[in-house]
């Protein structure tokens, strides 16, 4: 699949509406809530399975971030570090009036501070060099706090630290600056990953929160995954 391949549909976007896909049909406006973001909703869409709902910022429509990131992974799907991605397709209200939105089709994931894998994925974040190496004087001294022995705690500090870094380098409008940040790990793939987001990132923002990373289950182990990275075009709501 590639981007030109996304398909545009106009529909009513003010109530639910089933969309055939597959042989099955999908509610993308509605079901069983997942998870939710700043521009996002994840719903339960079968076994494996989860429909991802963005709303786009009109006036970007295709350069909306959320649709940047998904041409990145749909030409990258080898990369473990992105989802994959198994349909998408953009609907606009046929009255013109709600903002478009980005129906995708992806894997289902888990999240970093599930406590069924919260320990491995903090250990995870350390084997790809994303630790305290990443922190500021003062979080340093955190660290050394009783709180840093829980798992969560680890995750949202290491990733915190390693996103105000982006963000800074973000802000600056610097490519360069955030692939060297990636280049500090020992895991090339990840290296590919962060150096494909960088010059999107430098132009949107960085927005890769703990809640923006997720684990995907193998027969080989955990592996993490990297969701919504760049900054939301949009605080639009799904209802």
């Amino acid at each position: 699949m590639k981007l030109h391949d996304l398909l545009i549909e106009r529909i009513d976007l003010s109530k639910p509406t089933m969309i055939d896909f597959k042989g099955h049909q999908w509610l993308p406006v509605s079901g069983e809530l997942a998870g939710q973001g700043i521009q996002a909703r994840v719903y339960k869409t079968g076994s494996g399975v989860v429909t991802k709902v963005a709303v786009l910022d009109d006036e970007l429509g295709l350069r909306d971030p959320a649709v940047k990131f998904l041409d990145i992974i749909l030409q990258h799907q080898d990369n473990p570090f992105f989802p994959r991605i198994y349909h998408a397709r953009v609907y606009r209200d046929k009255e013109g009036i709600l903002n478009p939105i980005l129906l995708v089709q992806m894997e289902k994931l888990m999240s970093m501070t599930d406590p069924k894998i919260e320990d491995a994925a903090a250990g995870l974040l350390d084997q790809l060099g994303i630790g305290t190496s990443e922190l500021s004087p003062k979080f340093k001294e955190y660290v050394k706090r009783s709180e840093w022995s829980k798992p969560t705690k680890r995750i949202m500090t290491k990733t915190s630290a390693l996103n105000n870094k982006l963000m800074s380098a973000s802000m600056k409008g610097d490519t360069k600056a955030i692939a060297r940040l990636g280049s500090r790990s020992k895991n090339p793939q990840f290296r590919e990953a962060i150096k494909l987001l960088a010059p999107t990132m430098a132009k949107e923002g960085s927005d890769l929160h703990h809640g923006n990373w997720m684990v995907r289950l193998t027969a080989a182990g955990p592996q993490l995954v990297i969701i919504d990275p760049f900054a939301p075009s949009t605080d639009a709501n799904i209802q």
